[in-house]
């Protein structure tokens, strides 16, 4: 038998380092799209990036607590992060009760429930919702 694929794996990729404060980055990217979005009055399209924020804080956030520590500093950043985000996404309008009683109860505690999987909850909005798209 010969074999056909060969998996090298690299001990220095971000996919093996310990969790750390540069994962932060993530937000200042998604920030900066909100705003691009914003800019051109895609409102859609901002809102499904101010969603996206809010799970992003909230994983950082638990990750935060669970790999670093629960006292840190950067939680009270991570929280004001999110509900900054939140209340655009509860205001909005666009989404359905249950996606806002989650938003709602991390807003409460960033660590109750369960933390749903983004992308198909964006997929479904975006298929739903993606004539909207550039409004």
């Amino acid at each position: 038998m010969q074999p056909l694929y060969y998996y090298y794996r690299n001990t220095k990729s971000i996919m093996n380092r310990a969790f750390n404060y540069a994962r932060y980055d993530a937000l200042d990217a998604l920030q900066d799209r909100i705003d691009f979005f914003d800019s051109l009055d895609m409102g859609f399209d901002a809102d499904m990036a101010a969603l996206r924020y809010c799970f992003v804080c909230v994983e950082l956030y638990r990750r935060t607590v669970q790999e670093i520590d629960a006292n840190d500093s950067h939680l009270k950043m991570l929280y004001e992060n999110l509900e900054r985000n939140a209340t655009r996404v509860l205001n909005s309008g666009r989404f359905d009760e249950d996606l806002q009683s989650h938003i709602k109860s991390w807003l409460q505690d960033p660590l109750r429930g369960e933390m749903p999987y983004y992308w198909p909850i964006a997929s479904a909005y975006y298929t739903a919702h993606g004539k909207e798209s550039n409004t």
